[in-house]
């Protein structure tokens, strides 16, 4: 993939409250190409901004139109429902609790009166004791069925697969992932463990078009899986694929693999990953919250690690430099030979030093952290419809805040190049 040409980069994280904001870049960015902007070459999402990656892929007006009104105009159950084991042993809960509401006492017959009671009572235990059973059994509590057939009928696939901006989609390979002390120092360990799908490679490309439609659903539907909630996916080797953000929400390994340098990774600030006071007594708090939690932490070192590689790589360059004025006392001819001798060994010294640096045979990345207004704290389970609106527009805000940034990173590569 040639990425001289335009090498620009977009990353858009995962969590429910970055829809609406990664969708809002999306079409910002659009806008954007209509007054002169050279649109980025390739994005990569993780969790929910896969799904806004494949909406913003179809890449057109009208398309992007109507998926914003789609999306104003969501509600919870486009997005998850209860898994069908757990609702077949819900009503069969329900039913034999309304049951003991029934008028036993009526009935006149003493021992038939009595009988038909304990009969009720029996029946609504055992169905408890059936639900409980069921809740910790079932594969999952949630099923995305209903994303499945939202993403089937909203977007047009053969414009996705057309599409001028690459897109790439990464989810969590459960039977691929993990490390052990054997595999501590494998710098190739942050490229295991993925299963991925994209728009540009051969390989999916060229399927058949039914075939490559319900490759990339499955896809973003498996990279948004959130553990706890959703059981995992399946690919099709059977390996059992989760959320994206199990390993990380901010993919930015994936653009330098593909050779970009010019990255931007839309962040914005989001208050549902930073401290909170919440009551977090209930299941359904507790799971998302711990979720955030572990997810924010994982970001929070990646993009230290990134940051911190530049810097180190910028204070290398440093060095070398200083070390190749040093090196010019060695044609000085009033310098004794002991002192130039004393010179040689320590700068060999030191660039071999140098060359078994962990970060060394790295390369800087210009990265550029957007942020933005803070967001609405959402989550699939609690939204409005001004939450997204909100979100979409903070997004285009910040898109527009940060493009002319955007542009001088790239400018300032391609006069490099």
């Amino acid at each position: 993939m040639d990425v001289q040409k335009n090498n620009l980069a977009l990353v858009f994280m995962g969590g429910f409250s970055r829809l609406g904001p990664n969708f809002g870049v999306l079409n910002a960015c659009h806008q954007a190409t209509r007054m002169g902007f050279q649109p980025p070459d390739y994005a990569v999402g993780s969790s929910a901004g896969n799904i806004d990656l494949l909406i913003g892929s179809q890449w057109d007006e009208e398309s992007l139109k109507i998926a914003r009104e789609v999306m104003l105009n969501l509600e919870r159950k486009h997005f998850a429902s209860l898994h069908p084991q757990l609702k077949r042993k819900l009503a069969l809960e329900l039913a034999a609790t309304t049951a003991l509401l029934l008028p036993t006492h009526l009935i006149p017959n003493k021992t038939l009166r009595y009988g038909t009671a304990l009969l009720l009572a029996g029946l609504a235990y055992y169905s408890e004791e059936r639900m409980l059973e069921a809740l910790f059994k079932s594969p999952s509590l949630l099923v995305y069925d209903n994303l499945v057939k939202l993403l089937s009928r909203m977007v047009n696939f053969d414009k996705v697969f057309d599409s001028p901006l690459k897109i790439e989609v990464p989810s969590v390979n459960l039977n691929k992932a993990g490390w052990t002390l054997d595999t501590l120092y494998d710098p190739t360990m942050h490229l295991k463990g993925w299963s991925v799908m994209n728009n540009f490679e051969p390989q999916f490309v060229n399927l058949e078009p039914a075939v490559r439609k319900q490759r990339m659903i499955n896809a973003v539907v498996n990279g948004a899986r959130v553990f706890g909630f959703f059981n995992p996916g399946q690919d099709e080797n059977g390996d059992y694929i989760t959320d994206t953000a199990a390993l990380s929400n901010i993919p930015i390994q994936f653009a330098v693999r593909r050779g970009y340098t010019n990255i931007v990774v839309f962040m914005y600030n989001c208050t549902g990953e930073g401290i909170t006071s919440d009551s977090l007594d209930m299941l359904v708090k507790a799971l998302p919250r711990n979720f955030d939690v572990v997810t924010s932490e994982n970001t929070r070192k990646t993009t230290l690690g990134y940051l911190r590689v530049n810097n180190d790589l910028d204070e290398l360059e440093k060095q070398e430099r200083s070390m190749r004025e040093l090196e010019k006392v060695l044609d000085y001819p009033q310098v004794d030979e002991v002192v130039k001798a004393s010179v040689r060994r320590y700068l060999r010294e030191k660039r071999e030093s140098d060359r078994r640096l962990s970060y060394a045979g790295k390369q800087r990345i210009n990265l550029l952290l957007v942020r933005s207004d803070y967001l609405p704290v959402t989550n699939f389970s609690s939204f409005t419809k001004d939450d997204i609106e909100t979100g979409m527009l903070i997004g285009e805000k910040a898109f527009w805040d940060n493009v002319r940034t955007i542009e001088k990173m790239r400018t300032s590569i391609v006069k490099a190049l």
